[in-house]
């Protein structure tokens, strides 16, 4: 009977709930007003995360605009087009996560 509590027991503990999401966002349309001033490069993502250890942070950005800069500096580009986020958040007893995700379109101006 032991066994089977302490079995219990560790499921629990290793057990957590994840969601996510979707975030609209609009775009940056001073890009899109003059399409030949601008050059497109490629499809870049980027990412955020923070951490919590029995729910406090244990890093301190993960903004969309953390992940935007983390974009940007991937690819080089000067801005990002077409751009979609999402969050991703992972909850344990006694650690979670917060990821923000960034995809678009990387441009650079000419």
């Amino acid at each position: 009977m032991k066994k089977v509590l302490l079995a219990v027991a560790v499921c629990l503990c290793l057990t957590g709930c994840a969601g996510g999401g979707p975030m609209q966002l609009t775009i940056n349309e001073s890009y899109l007003a003059h399409p030949d001033s601008y050059q497109e490069i490629g499809v870049v993502e980027g990412k955020s995360t923070v951490s919590y250890f029995l729910f406090l942070p244990l890093s301190t950005d993960n903004g969309y605009r953390a992940a935007v800069a983390d974009a940007l500096q991937k690819s080089g580009a000067d801005g990002l087009i077409n751009v979609v986020s999402d969050l991703q958040v992972k909850n344990y007893i006694i650690y979670g996560e917060r990821n923000t995700i960034v995809r678009g379109m990387a441009i650079k101006k000419k």
